[in-house]
């Protein structure tokens, strides 16, 4: 497909009146990979792989679906362009220390980088480890002053808030706060991965 037809406002348009991509929600459904290796020889990879939404634009060119995510283009320096990507907020992480490297990254749509800096601030500044800080309760805001936070936790994370001018709203669908993939090399440890079970996420990790 030539590149100057695929990022036309013509076919963009086209795209929209088949009802088959969402534009008005920056959303996210659970089809998006994220991913992390780290080999015996020190290559460690840190990726995210979507469509955006199941089939994305259901547009098929030669054995490959075309993702939706032309939604994501806005205005000034985002703007449609001939040849330009959009902004996005697929971030796979890598972190590097004199003694320790980490790589994560995580499915969410908008909410990744949200889930993946609450996950490796408790790591690298409170000391928590990796596993305990994927496990723990996810708290997000949403529109500025709407936070919402995960059910069927025995301790809440934040206090009361009523009266702050935020509203606080209960979510059970566990899938919304992301699925983060981590793994990790230090001089101390090994090799060590962690694992979230929001959509059914595994690890390995082995020390020869």
């Amino acid at each position: 497909m030539d590149q100057n037809i695929s990022v036309s406002q013509n076919y963009i348009l086209e795209l929209l009146d088949l009802d088959v991509t969402d534009f008005t929600e920056e959303e996210e459904c659970e089809d998006t990979t994220a991913f992390t290796i780290i080999d015996k020889n020190g290559m460690v990879v840190a990726g995210t792989n979507t469509l955006s939404s199941f089939f994305g634009s259901c547009t098929e060119v030669d054995g490959f679906y075309m993702n939706n995510t032309g939604y994501l283009f806005g205005n000034y320096v985002n703007a449609r362009q001939n040849g330009k990507r959009p902004r996005t907020h697929i971030s796979p992480v890598i972190l590097v220390s004199d003694d320790e490297v980490i790589a994560a990254a995580s499915p969410g749509g908008n909410r990744i980088s949200r889930v993946l800096a609450n996950v490796l601030m408790d790591i690298t500044k409170y000391g928590e480890a990796p596993q305990a800080a994927i496990d723990k309760q996810r708290l997000l805001f949403v529109n500025g002053n709407v936070l919402y936070y995960e059910v069927g936790y025995d301790t809440p994370l934040f206090a009361n808030i009523s009266g702050s001018g935020h509203a606080a709203v209960a979510y059970s669908y566990h899938s919304y706060f992301g699925n983060v993939s981590l793994c990790g090399r230090n001089t101390t440890a090994g090799y060590y991965a962690a694992e979230d079970v929001r959509r059914c996420g595994s690890s390995r990790a082995y020390n020869p």
